[in-house]
């Protein structure tokens, strides 16, 4: 499964223990969802599982002590938790499954798209709650490329899969909004006006990859490496 890198941001539970990071909670439930779209047979049992998040993980944040990894059974419970909260929406998508979850006939030839893309590049399939995700952003379709627009819909699938796990609404990267934004209106924003118009008091190391970018902050930091995604993203350029 691909993996990401990730942006490190911190908390403290109510005893004062560092709380789970929460971008490494939702990679675990990138990997744990994602392995459940595999067909049964090749989908890695939870400890197999488990072991290689936690070897991408480590290898994420070598050398990097500020963040506190998951022991291995922490991330068995919370791929426990992420099964446990897995719905109808969470199973495989098909055409079959519009007679329960329609979508805007204007958005199917994007979905049928992505999810024959899915296929032959992974091996997974989409999901319901992703392919509606694909039809709510088609519109973005003449901007972004195939992989990309997948990808984003996937990241928004489990953010709402997280808040739905966790009861209480997950504060939406609206990082990635402004991305979009960009693609649109060919607009690049820097760190100055992504500070302003995303609301965050300051931009710091900690809303930044150490990894991909060193806890670089300044003005010469644009929107794009605000967002972890962006590598990604920008790997997948022109696979229309």
């Amino acid at each position: 499964m691909k993996t990401v890198k990730l942006a490190t941001m911190f908390g403290k539970t109510k005893r004062g223990r560092p709380a789970l990071n929460s971008a490494i909670r939702r990679f675990i439930y990138s990997q744990a969802s994602q392995n459940r779209t595999l067909p049964p047979e090749q989908q890695l049992p939870m400890r197999v599982l488990a072991d290689q998040i936690y070897k991408a993980l480590v290898e994420q944040y070598k050398g990097n002590k500020r963040v506190k990894l998951p022991k291995v059974s922490t991330i068995i419970k919370e791929i426990q938790k992420c099964y446990k909260n897995l719905t109808t929406l969470d199973s495989p998508w098909s055409v079959q499954t519009l007679a329960d979850y329609p979508l805007p006939p204007e958005a199917l030839p994007v979905v049928l798209r992505a999810w024959v893309k899915r296929r032959e590049t992974t091996g997974r399939t989409l999901t319901v709650r992703e392919a509606q995700w694909i039809a709510r952003l088609h519109a973005l379709a003449q901007y972004l490329s195939l992989g990309e627009l997948t990808f984003i819909a996937e990241s928004y699938a489990q953010t709402e899969l997280i808040s739905g796990a966790f009861r209480n609404p997950v504060v939406p990267d609206r990082s990635l909004d402004l991305f979009l934004y960009e693609i649109v209106t060919g607009d690049r924003v820097d760190a100055k006006r992504a500070t302003k118009i995303l609301g965050h008091p300051e931009i710091t190391p900690d809303m930044i990859d150490p990894v991909l970018f060193g806890g670089r902050v300044g003005k010469d930091l644009d929107l794009g490496e605000l967002i972890p995604e962006r590598q990604f993203l920008d790997e997948m350029r022109g696979d229309k």
